[in-house]
């Protein structure tokens, strides 16, 4: 290679940016959304005013890993960046049951998260997020807009705090939530091979007379993933529809047709038509393959409980998206 080549190369490098504060904002951020909280401000919180503003604009606070030595320092620095955040539009993101509840139970932050719109857990108990949701000093129940659930159970295998859950989260009492995206997996017990104990799926039941609620997107079960979770033809439509009168998208990884071996009556299906969803645009359910004859029943049930001319209805069978293609 040339003299000249070689300088022209060297000068070329010197212009290209190597270091982290010179990339812009955007590219930043980026960046810094792949850390977890503790990482961020053990990181980058303090060094200057610009991460500062930058770190302090995040929307999403993901409050998981943090080491047990650090643990009761870290809730302080937390509670102090909560009280500068300059973002009115609080996420927050937890997989770790432990740290979640001693965070959100403390009085540490009783009115940290009075900003707090969105919630995303994962594998946590039913009954620890009811327990944090429905908190009367937090009141979470007031404020929170997206709720995000995933890997969901129970503590014990006779347990019923995942219907409890389910039933307080679609009604009233959820008086700015929006949207919901909650699936759910089978109780497995503590021994050795972990192996699971009672049922293979998670059947989800609603109690009669709820109050109304206001979700307009609700979606049940991990639609890209392993169906899980399910609820019956008759729970969807007599105790759990006439709740929603406000929806506009629903999506259910697996329906099933609990005690029939044909398609219900038309008398049966008169009476559960009387539902009228005004609101309702999107409808996309999974059903099992035993009961792919049944596609037309909830096809039916839908478009005569709408009175949207634009109304859009899919039924899939199995996994295969393509299967009534």
């Amino acid at each position: 290679m040339s003299r000249v080549k070689r300088q022209k190369i060297d000068e070329d490098n010197s212009k290209v940016t190597t270091k982290f504060e010179q990339l812009p904002n955007e590219l930043i951020v980026l960046c810094l959304n792949y850390l977890t909280f503790f990482d961020l401000y053990e990181s980058f919180f303090g060094l200057n005013q610009r991460l500062n503003q930058l770190l302090l604009s995040k929307s999403t606070i993901y409050i998981d890993s943090i080491p047990e030595t650090h643990f009761l320092t870290h809730c302080f620095n937390l509670s102090h960046f909560l009280s500068q955040s300059q973002n009115d539009l609080l996420a927050l993101r937890s997989y770790d049951e432990n740290q979640f509840e001693l965070i959100m139970k403390d009085h540490l932050f009783k009115d940290k998260f009075s900003r707090l719109k969105s919630l995303t857990l994962n594998n946590i108990h039913a009954d620890s997020i009811y327990d944090v949701i429905f908190n009367e000093e937090m009141k979470l129940y007031d404020i929170l807009e997206r709720l995000f659930l995933s890997e969901v159970s129970e503590k014990d295998e006779h347990g019923s705090a995942v219907n409890r859950l389910c039933n307080r989260l679609i009604s009233s009492k959820m008086k700015s939530l929006k949207y919901l995206n909650m699936s759910f997996k089978p109780y497995r017990c503590g021994c050795e091979n972990n192996i699971q104990s009672g049922r293979d799926k998670v059947d989800l039941e609603f109690k009669r007379k709820a109050s109304i609620s206001h979700l307009e997107t609700l979606i049940i079960g991990e639609i890209d993933g392993e169906k899980r979770t399910q609820i019956s033809f008759a729970m969807l439509t007599d105790q759990l529809l006439p709740r929603l009168s406000k929806l506009r998208t629903l999506m259910i990884d697996s329906v099933y047709f609990k005690h029939e071996r044909k398609s219900p009556s038309p008398g049966v299906m008169k009476n559960k038509s009387i539902l009228t969803m005004k609101n309702l645009k999107t409808v996309k359910v999974w059903i099992n393959r035993q009961d792919q004859q049944h596609k037309s029943v909830l096809e039916d049930f839908f478009i005569k409980s709408s009175s949207s001319n634009d109304l859009i209805v899919e039924i899939f069978c199995g996994d295969d998206e393509n299967s009534f293609e």
